[in-house]
């Protein structure tokens, strides 16, 4: 009974010390250092260009990435693989003490290029992208090059909201001027516009380029019955309806 009795200790106590070991090891020991090719391919797979100049200091990969709209400056940590900031040629340099701040809650700049992709589209580049601090609120200041101009998107930081989104658009002389800087509503705007005109739930949001006019196309789920309110994103104007059983 007694040999019993100590051998359920002794697995007892065996098992415990390994959990102890296996979550010492996952948290609290330093992770492996990435390599200068695994921070090569990190850029490389979210940016089209060509290595430059790469290196590590304090736990930070800093990268010289040249494309065909410039140089760019890359920030990657070197445990994590995320990329903390990215300026062009002749930016300012980040400042790590601002930068980190809550950064456990803040969005990566990976998650914050696919946000931007979602909403405009894959046919753009980036071409800068800052963490601020606007009125005690966490956004990033987004600046992007499109095919017929150039666009700003502001962020929220923390959700990935679109809080505003500014156009540019490359001018011709033939070209109207009340286009060429173009000043969207906000998302919320638009879905606030279009659950006027039709009760239920937005169950999607996109931003769309038709006959050389920018519109929200807004879909809004009302039982089994689905709706689609095209609003023409920068009056706000609802411009139609389409319903679908």
């Amino acid at each position: 009974m007694i040999n019993r009795k100590f051998l359920f200790l002794f697995s007892f106590s065996l098992i415990f010390i390994i959990v102890v070991v296996l979550v010492i090891s996952r948290f609290y020991l330093p992770q492996d250092k990435l390599s200068e090719n695994e921070v090569e391919q990190i850029i490389a797979n979210l940016y089209e260009g060509e290595l430059q100049e790469l290196i590590e200091e304090d736990g930070i990969y800093k990268a010289k990435w040249l494309t065909e709209h410039g140089i760019y400056h890359v920030y990657v940590d070197a445990y994590k693989g995320e990329i903390y900031d990215l300026q062009t040629d002749g930016g300012s340099d980040i400042d790590t003490g601002e930068l980190f701040v809550d950064q456990e809650n803040v969005l990566t700049i990976n998650a914050v290029f696919e946000i931007v992709k979602q909403f405009v589209g894959d046919d753009i580049q980036i071409q800068a992208i800052e963490l601020e601090n606007v009125r005690n609120q966490a956004v990033y200041e987004v600046e992007i090059v499109q095919q017929s101009g150039n666009g700003h998107l502001t962020l929220d930081a923390m959700s990935g909201e679109v809080l505003s989104y500014t156009f540019s658009e490359n001018r011709t002389d033939n070209q109207n001027d009340d286009k060429s800087n173009a000043t969207f509503i906000s998302v919320e705007e638009a879905k606030r516009i279009a659950l006027t005109e039709v009760s239920g739930v937005v169950d999607d949001i996109d931003l769309e380029e038709s006959n050389g006019r920018y519109v929200y196309e807004v879909e809004i789920e009302e039982g089994e019955i689905e709706a689609e309110v095209i609003i023409d994103a920068i009056t706000g104007d609802v411009i139609t309806i389409i319903w679908e059983d």
